[in-house]
């Protein structure tokens, strides 16, 4: 265990380093090959992009930190676990996108919401009208 903290941490180092701060746009493809390196080191297969696999797991975090954070709305249609890790999430999202490859130039947020509304999907809830005052 502490050695998959020892690399995280150096992963999360490399994502937040200069040399990433222009990396742009993030479509399916870049976030697929991205969590594929990822995967990698989940199955402690060392040989691989570590920047890539940054990429992944701060993309990843990044996005169900926003949907936790996200607790209230009507059109909220992704609620995360809160006792969930960040592989699980990585899993899914290489799944969801190995699975719509016709989509893949669409923007990675944009996915991985439709990935996580898959598998997390909010109750419905139905707004009360509100009496004239």
């Amino acid at each position: 265990m502490k050695k998959i903290s020892t690399i995280i941490l150096l992963i999360s180092i490399f994502v937040s380093s200069p040399a990433s701060a222009g990396v742009g746009y993030t479509d399916g493809n870049k976030i697929l090959s991205a969590c594929s390196e990822l995967s990698k080191l989940l199955k402690n297969q060392f040989e691989l992009d570590s920047f890539e696999a940054g990429r992944c797991w701060g993309y990843i975090s990044a996005s169900t930190d926003i949907y936790k954070v996200i607790k209230y709305g009507s059109s909220r249609i992704v609620c995360i676990p809160e006792e969930q890790e960040v592989s699980d999430y990585v899993r899914i999202v290489i799944k969801y996108l190995n699975e719509h490859p016709k989509d893949l130039d669409r923007p990675a947020f944009e996915l991985i919401t439709k990935a996580f509304a898959e598998i997390f999907p909010c109750p419905q809830t139905q707004l009360q009208p509100q009496s004239p005052e």
